[in-house]
């Protein structure tokens, strides 16, 4: 069974939920709207990511370029996110900065790239009003699962449904 994914960037508004904290030239918190319950849970969030647990990177310019690579091709899409997810992950690939998504998008094959705001914020306007409020979510037969804690359950809708709900 081939299933298509059908990507889309989705940039977490995390201070409309978690507050916001900003942080001095030397690293440290020196303007903070977060209750101690929001605190914890940043840290939890960024534990596993092993970022700075004060500050998330504005991942908006990184889906840009996703989008940018979308509808250049499936490949480079997909050569665009091995490329940022891996080069992110393992070595802090700095996501916010043009020339580097530029450079990702060029590796993949996407010579030009001129970051879309305009059409980036629709594609965030209408997820949000689709019930996307999070990331990964999988939308499937019409359904909205978010958070990996439902593979299995889409693992279970795209192979059929054979065998027990794994709910």
């Amino acid at each position: 069974m081939r299933i298509r994914v059908d990507w889309r960037p989705l940039t977490l508004d995390i201070p409309s939920y978690l507050g916001s904290a900003r942080l001095d030239d030397k690293g440290k918190v020196a303007e903070a709207n977060r209750m101690p319950s929001q605190w914890r849970n940043v840290r939890y969030a960024y534990h596993d990511a092993m970022q700075n647990i004060y500050r998330a990177p504005d991942s908006s310019l990184a889906g840009m370029g996703m989008l940018a690579a979308r509808a250049h091709s499936e490949g480079a899409l997909r050569n665009h996110l091995d490329r940022a997810f891996g080069q992110y992950w393992e070595d802090g690939l700095d996501i916010e900065d043009a020339d580097v998504v530029s450079g990702l998008l060029s590796a993949a094959g996407v010579e030009a790239f001129e970051p879309d705001a305009a059409q980036f914020n629709a594609l965030q306007e209408s997820l949000s009003l689709a019930g996307v409020l999070e990331t990964p979510a999988y939308l499937v037969d019409g359904d909205i699962f978010l958070g990996r804690a439902h593979l299995p359950m889409v693992r279970w809708i795209l192979t059929g449904r054979t065998g027990a709900s794994p709910i």
